[in-house]
């Protein structure tokens, strides 16, 4: 019986790929405008590799893209580039009402719901406050928060959390070497949400494959139902009367 649905953020509750994609593209627009020294194409290839070589969570991509194409770091420049992220993050972040709604007929259904994800905590408790996730959520673990735990662990606290197995519950993510596998060693329902750039990822293993797979979130409802149904009926079956 599934008593617990744990959801990844990035690329499952949220289309971080699109977001990212879309600011990037919006700052070096701005940029530009302010006098960076670049073609956009050339100012985006430039981009994506500092971010390959820093990590996405560097503070300073934009200084050093200024400094490859104008020679020095200008404030006007980089800060363009700033402000036009965060107002995408702006127009962005905001509740999907399509995910709120299913989130509270999840809800309704007696479920407890949880967001089990990585990455740094303030990035990630913002994004769980602006998309409206704070108040839905009967739990919230966030990877940088407890000393960089692997999501395996973090579910297993999630599940100790809500004094639940791990047949009781279900992982909901876009990748499989890290949502799929973590859900799978300790028991979890495992289902894949087919977005994002991990969507492809190919198998290498037994313990990579989810049990279910999702284009739409809404079709954990029917997913959830089929699972508690079948739990019913082997429950039903195996029961003995003494008279």
């Amino acid at each position: 019986m599934i008593k617990a649905a744990f959801f990844d953020l990035d690329n499952t509750l949220f289309f971080t790929s699109k977001f990212v994609e879309t600011a990037r593209k919006n700052s070096i627009k701005s940029m530009i405008r302010s006098g960076l020294l670049a073609e956009p194409q050339e100012a985006k290839d430039a981009l994506d590799l500092i971010i390959r070589k820093r990590g996405p969570n560097y503070k300073r991509h934009f200084d050093i893209l200024c400094k490859k194409f104008n020679g020095k770091r200008f404030a006007d420049i980089i800060s363009a580039g700033i402000a036009a992220y965060h107002d995408t993050k702006a127009k962005e972040y905001i509740p999907n009402k399509k995910i709120i709604k299913l989130l509270q007929s999840l809800k309704k259904r007696k479920l407890k719901l949880g967001i089990v994800t990585t990455g740094l905590k303030i990035k990630q408790w913002e994004k769980v406050h602006r998309l409206g996730l704070r108040e839905i959520m009967d739990v919230v673990f966030i990877s940088d928060d407890l000393q960089n735990l692997s999501k395996e662990i973090m579910l297993i606290n999630a599940l100790e959390k809500l004094k639940l197995g791990s047949h009781e519950a279900m992982f909901v993510g876009d990748r499989i070497d890290s949502d799929i596998v973590s859900a799978n060693k300790i028991g979890i329902t495992s289902v894949q949400i087919l977005q994002g750039k991990y969507q492809n990822m190919v198998l290498t293993n037994e313990q990579e494959k989810p049990d279910y797979k999702i284009k739409e979130l809404s079709e954990l409802k029917k997913i959830i139902t089929d699972i508690n149904k079948q739990t019913l009926s082997k429950s039903k079956r195996g029961r003995f009367f003494f008279f």
